[in-house]
């Protein structure tokens, strides 16, 4: 674990730190993008071998090993960098801002422009805090992005993600004032029209 108390400024508390699960991790997406990733490398593969049995030039032949390239990571190599980003990567909050660690690059994010989040938890007792920005539809009205990261930093696989949860919203209500019967369920809204 990565010392953040060296990256906290004056007054600023360590509310949390953690990490991302290790390992290699699968995703609901996965279902649809294995089987096609195998169809694509497969088929270029497939290519590559009949272009060459066919007697084609060797440049028509090599013409396909673009396509293989990006069908193996799609099929294996994408698993190894995220498995690989993850085991480099440490979160923090503090009562100013989070921190996102991976290897030698720290980012930090105000809790006050933070976009919204969203608490996703696994049956296993992890899961994830997710920051993400809304989106213009055609009419001006607001709708989820349908990107498959986040487009903020996100806190994914942690353990006790709802601890985290719990700890973000009581550190950015402290940070912009808004007071606890503000916090939601109550009714109310904040600030007072």
């Amino acid at each position: 674990m990565i010392p953040f108390r060296q990256y906290l400024g004056s007054g600023e508390r360590l509310l949390w730190t953690g990490e991302p699960a290790r390992g290699l991790r699968f995703a609901s997406t996965d279902l649809v993008t294995i089987p096609f990733s195998i169809f694509w490398t497969g088929f270029s593969v497939f290519w590559m071998g009949a272009a060459y049995l066919m007697g084609a030039p060797l440049s028509f032949v090599l013409f396909g090993t673009p396509f293989v390239l990006v069908g193996l990571y799609l099929l294996v190599g994408r698993f190894l960098a995220d498995a690989w980003r993850r085991g480099r990567t440490t979160y923090g909050l503090t009562s100013e801002r989070i921190i996102v660690v991976v290897g030698g690059t720290v980012k930090s994010y105000p809790l006050e422009t933070l976009p919204p989040f969203e608490l996703e938890q696994r049956p296993d007792g992890t899961g994830s805090v997710l920051f993400k920005m809304p989106a213009l539809t055609p009419s001006g009205g607001e709708r989820q992005t349908l990107s498959f990261t986040p487009v903020a930093p996100s806190f994914e696989g942690v353990r006790d993600p709802k601890k985290v949860y719990d700890l973000l919203v009581a550190a950015r209500r402290e940070r912009l004032g808004i007071p606890e019967r503000f916090a939601g369920g109550g009714g109310e809204e904040w600030p007072p029209r």
